[in-house]
C-alpha cells in the first residue's frame, strides 16, 4: 500500500512538472513568438494545465476508479471557482460581475459543481458510459 502511494505522488507530480515546466512554458513562448494577444495565451495556457485534470479523470476511470473522477472534477471546479471570485475581489472588479460574459462563467462553474454533487448525493451508478459527461464538464 505504502508503494503505491509513493508511486501516485511520483507520477502526480511528474504530471504537474510536465504540464507547468514543459508544456505551458513551450506554449507560451510559441504565442508570444506568433505575437498572439494576452487573452488567447492566457487561454492556451489554461487549456494546457487542465490536461493532467483530463488525464486523472480518464485513466481513473478507464481503471474503475469513477468515484475518484467525479470528486476531482468536483474539487477542482470549487478551487477554480473561489479563486475566480478572489481574483475579482482582489482586483476590485466586483462591478465587473454585472458583465454577462463573467455572469455566464460563473453560472457554468457552478452547473459543474452541482452536477458532480448530485451524483455523488443520489449515488448514481457510475459505468465507463458517465465517462462522455466527465469530459463535457472539463471542457
Amino acid at each position: 500500500m505504502l508503494i503505491e502511494i509513493i508511486k501516485f505522488i511520483l507520477y502526480s507530480l511528474a504530471i504537474v512538472i510536465i504540464s507547468k515546466y514543459i508544456l505551458s512554458e513551450t506554449i507560451r513562448r510559441l504565442a508570444k513568438s506568433l505575437m498572439l494577444d494576452h487573452k488567447i495565451v492566457g487561454n492556451i495556457a489554461g487549456i494546457s494545465t487542465s490536461i493532467p485534470e483530463l488525464l486523472m479523470v480518464v485513466i481513473s476511470s478507464l481503471n474503475g476508479l469513477i468515484i475518484s473522477s467525479i470528486y476531482n472534477i468536483l474539487s477542482s471546479n470549487i478551487i477554480n471557482l473561489m479563486q475566480y471570485l478572489i481574483t475579482i475581489k482582489l482586483n476590485k472588479n466586483i462591478k465587473n460581475l454585472k458583465n454577462t460574459a463573467i455572469k455566464s462563467d460563473i453560472v457554468i462553474v457552478l452547473a459543474t459543481i452541482i452536477i458532480p454533487a448530485i451524483i455523488i448525493k443520489l449515488k448514481i451508478n457510475m459505468e465507463l458510459s458517465i465517462i462522455p459527461l466527465f469530459i463535457f464538464l472539463f471542457i
